[in-house]
Parts: C-alpha cells; sequence; structure tokens
C-alpha cells in the first residue's frame, strides 16, 4: 500500500491496477482528491475505486459516488462486506446506482 496520496498517484501511474482501496483521510493528499485526479487522467480513468470511509456519513459517501468512486466501505471494515464488494467490482460489475436504493442500504450499514 502507499502511504499517502502523492504515493498513491505514483504508484497507480507507474503499475497496473484494476481496483483500488482509497481511505478518505490519507495524509498529503485525501482519498477523494486522489479519485478526482485519477477520473480527469484518461490512463488511469478506468480504475475502480472502493472509498473507505470511518466518519460513516451518508454525505461523505455521497460526494466520493459522485466523484467516481465504484463503491464505499465504511469503517470498522466488515471482512464479509469487504470480500463481497471486491469481488463484485474485481469481476467487472458496473458502478452501485447513487442515491435512491442507496440510502436504505447505507443505514443499514452505517453504525
Amino acid at each position: 500500500g502507499a502511504e499517502d496520496g502523492l504515493a498513491a498517484l505514483d504508484a497507480l501511474r507507474r503499475g497496473r491496477y484494476d481496483l483500488v482501496i482509497l481511505d478518505r483521510s490519507m495524509p498529503g493528499m485525501s482519498g477523494l482528491d486522489v479519485l478526482k485526479k485519477l477520473r480527469r487522467d484518461p490512463a488511469l480513468r478506468g480504475v475502480k475505486v472502493l472509498m473507505c470511509t470511518g466518519a460513516g456519513m451518508l454525505s461523505d459517501v455521497e460526494e466520493a459516488l459522485a466523484a467516481g468512486a465504484a463503491d464505499y466501505i465504511v469503517k470498522p471494515l466488515d471482512l464479509s462486506v469487504l470480500c463481497e464488494k471486491v469481488a463484485r467490482h474485481a469481476a467487472g460489475a458496473a458502478p452501485q446506482p447513487p442515491p435512491g436504493g442507496m440510502i436504505s442500504r447505507l443505514r443499514r450499514l452505517l453504525p
């Protein structure tokens, strides 16, 4: 894993990744800022991102999905949820649609 947002971008530019988990709170550059840079870079635009948030705020999740995250994970991590989401997105499933049914799913996942 990368130690900060700038290192994450550097690693993504040097390697080939199909799926990345970004923490919303990262040193140097937030995971949300890294996500926004990925979506503006034609070479990295296709990388699927699972955004991880510890705040559990619905607005954080909505902002990540609007910025182009494929999905979200709320900390503390539930290993079964993490595995399910990684498997779903690594298999090429379409991103979850934002708001609507998502809000009721979020309310069940948030503490």
